[in-house]
């Protein structure tokens, strides 16, 4: 027989019940709008930028963007927590313990900055980049060689000797990089300027045995290309 006091006990065992309920399902919901959403390549892997992090829950598992990491090196991850990185791999669709999406990593690295070091290695969309000028590091700047990789990249580059600027054409966009000077002119395919856009970099062009170098940054912010720095210290450009 139930008594008044046993049906206010089990009203207030359910209320609480629907309260944490609540709070969870709020949770996951903050959980969702904060998750990352991943660029699909044309191969159909997936992609990812953010902050590498690591969860305590079900037993640890570093994450990018709301994402779990499957596969690769703990001992990489470990290195690389609190670094923004670039991951890139497929959605796993297979069965899991862990309530977030995941991805089987296929290759991780870091952005790369002008303060970053000589790179023991260059590849641009998977290929080794052969140069007759490498890249330099120049009063604590990283500057790359220009040439080498917009023509890898699929883009063309032509040098007008009298400026001394490099004008280049990519697939979405047009630069002009001049020597000495540490701005670039960026215009993107289908935009309208009312003024000369001017991007700046880290340290002005320079030539290097006939070739032009720039700041590392200016790859990605001016040219728009993805760069990935790996612990090995390689430097891989990887989409545009």
């Amino acid at each position: 027989m139930f008594t008044k006091r046993s049906v206010v006990t089990a009203a207030t065992a359910l209320s609480l019940l629907l309260t944490v309920a609540g709070t969870a399902l709020a949770a996951e919901g903050e959980k969702e709008q904060l998750r990352a959403t991943p660029a699909v390549q044309a191969d159909g892997r997936i992609s990812l930028e953010g902050t590498l992090e690591y969860s305590e829950l079900e037993g640890g598992f570093y994450t990018v963007g709301g994402w779990g990491l499957m596969g690769g090196d703990d001992q990489t991850y470990k290195a690389m927590v609190g670094q923004k990185v670039l991951v890139t791999g497929k959605e796993f669709t297979g069965i899991s313990f862990r309530m977030v999406p995941q991805i089987e990593v296929d290759v991780l690295g870091m952005d790369v900055s002008a303060a970053y070091s000589e790179p023991v290695s260059f590849t641009v969309l998977g290929k080794m980049l052969k140069l007759d000028q490498g890249a330099v590091v120049e009063n604590g700047v990283l500057m790359l060689p220009l040439r080498g990789i917009v023509e890898a990249a699929g883009g063309s580059v032509e040098w007008d000797a009298k400026t001394q600027t490099v004008l280049v054409t990519m697939a979405d966009r047009t630069a002009a990089f001049t020597i000495g000077e540490a701005k670039a002119e960026m215009n993107e395919n289908g935009h309208y300027y009312l003024v000369r856009n001017m991007l700046p970099m880290a340290k002005a062009p320079l030539l290097r045995n006939g070739r032009t170098l720039i700041s590392a940054e200016a790859v990605t912010t001016i040219l728009g290309l993805t760069q990935r720095a790996d612990l090995d210290g390689s430097i891989d450009i990887i989409k545009q």
